[in-house]
């Protein structure tokens, strides 16, 4: 298959023929379309099947008095809610819906910008070869954090989307200045910077390509950067908008810190489809730094914009992000727009090596292949425990309960109360009411339930627990396949 080595328009030399007047993609085919088609609707079906269970704890937060509590209009969601929680797309969705929809209907934006996603990283592709865009497609529909993220109703995959809608469209930009394509880059960004905050990372970055394009590159390449700087206007000055009137006033409620070494591992591993943690997850984290890095190396000279974007986008200012607000809780989603750009830059890379044909062909196969069932474990992983079983162990204390109140105490009054409270609503036959007793209290007059949370996919809860004479013993746990929610044990109090 023909390997495409750039997007950058031609300049017409002396004596030459004229390049054409739009860009000449490589030639698809309708066979290739159908695949892209089909990995597309897979990659959906994939988040809408993880998208089933139910709401965790940060998507819950959204339905409480410190967001969709403050809507009455639209308005308010970006003028009055000043919380970190507050997505503003994902806001607007909720307080549309109301609290008693399925989780699914507050799921659905996500769902479907995760499969837009898949379509636009294989146009992209499909610029450069028929290959790269079938592997990019193969490399973001399996992707296990942006099919995680990708079925929760959070804005991280409609920023994912919008950034990967912003750079398809900044790249036809360049080859056909129009101002169509200015006005969808404009579009997508704002909608981005409306999905989640962590997109000014990308827009950052595109934002300096552009000026490096206008101030240091020959002339040649000045008007182009000039219609890049025009086509980010928009998500500039509606961010800047966003920033003076809600985000500089945000409270951050806090969450689980976690050592920045770990989060940079994690997500270095989950991009290449290693090890979640144990003691894999440093292989996994250094194996995952050497694949994306040779990738971009093996790149930098046919794709320099791509690769600065996924150094700008994807590192460096998210990385100059964390340490201007000193911030202690990181996780890996704050990345999730690098880890797509990286995962395209990986696909592309072997589709590269599968031009070359021979034995390089059948490596760049394997690899892709290996890349993709690496993925898959995790996808199935997710599948199979979704990010905690509220219900289940709500009908386990339904089922055992003595009383007709179910009394519970816990280690984290908030997160387990909303995790209970979740689970008892979905019971369709109970009508039992529910009471959290504080821990003091519980000390004092012990509750027939003990509910400890976890945020280790494998976490060990002991069989028995004492509290002075009391004894509760282990009568359920329900894991979860990590990055969203936390395994649960439930302990039932013993009577002897």
């Amino acid at each position: 298959m023909p390997e495409s080595t750039s997007t950058e328009p031609r300049v017409a030399v002396a004596g030459a023929t004229p390049p054409p007047t739009r860009p000449t993609d490589p030639a698809a085919g309708l066979l290739v379309w159908i695949l892209v088609f089909a990995i597309t609707c897979v990659g959906l079906a994939v988040r809408l099947l993880a998208a089933s269970d139910e709401l965790w704890f940060d998507e819950l937060w959204t339905f409480g008095p410190d967001v969709v509590g403050k809507v009455r209009s639209p308005l308010d969601v970006f003028t009055k809610v000043h919380h970190e929680n507050n997505h503003y797309l994902n806001t607007l969705v909720a307080w549309l819906l109301g609290p008693e929809d399925h989780s699914l209907a507050y799921r659905l934006p996500s769902v479907l910008c995760g499969g837009a996603s898949v379509w636009f990283a294989a146009r992209m592709g499909l610029r450069r070869s028929p290959c790269a865009g079938l592997f990019s497609a193969v490399a973001v529909a399996s992707s296990y954090l942006l099919v995680h993220y990708g079925s929760e109703a959070r804005g991280y995959s409609m920023a994912v989307c919008a950034a990967l809608a912003s750079w398809d469209f900044r790249e036809r930009l360049r080859l056909v200045p129009s101002k169509w394509n200015g006005a969808v880059v404009g579009i997508a960004e704002c909608l981005g910077v409306m999905a989640q905050p962590v997109f000014v990372c990308y827009l950052a970055a595109v934002g300096l390509m552009g000026i490096k394009d206008v101030l240091w590159s020959e002339s040649r390449d000045r008007r182009p950067g000039i219609g890049q700087l025009v086509a980010g206007l928009p998500g500039v000055m509606w961010f800047g908008w966003l920033y003076f009137i809600d985000l500089r006033l945000a409270f951050n409620p806090g969450g689980p810190v976690i050592p920045v070494t770990e989060v940079v591992l994690q997500t270095l591993s989950l991009t290449v489809g290693g090890p979640y943690e144990g003691a894999g997850l440093w292989v996994g984290g250094v194996v995952g730094a050497v694949i994306v890095v040779g990738a971009w190396l093996s790149l930098f000279q046919s794709e320099r914009r791509l690769c600065l974007l996924v150094a700008l986008a994807g590192v460096l200012i998210p990385s100059a992000v964390v340490l201007v607000e000193a911030r202690y809780e990181i996780y890996p989603r704050y990345f999730l727009v690098g880890v797509a750009l990286a995962q395209i830059t990986i696909a592309w890379a072997l589709a590269r090596a599968w031009s070359r044909g021979g034995v390089t062909r059948q490596v760049a196969l394997v690899a892709m292949v290996g890349f993709t069932l690496a993925q898959g474990t995790h996808v199935w992983r997710l599948l199979e425990r979704g990010r905690g079983d509220p219900i289940g162990i709500a009908r386990e204390m339904d089922r055992e309960s003595a009383g007709r109140i179910l009394e519970y105490a816990g280690d984290h009054p908030y997160r387990i109360r909303a995790f209970v409270e979740r689970g008892v609503a979905g019971l369709d036959s109970s009508s039992r009411e529910t009471r959290f007793v504080p821990e003091k209290e519980a000390r004092q007059n012990p509750p027939e339930w003990l509910v400890l949370h976890d945020f280790k996919i494998e976490p060990e809860f002991p069989e028995e627990l004492r509290r002075g004479s009391i004894r509760y013993r282990r009568q359920r746990v329900a894991r979860y396949a990590g990055l969203s929610g936390w395994s649960t044990a439930l302990y039932h109090l013993d009577p002897r």
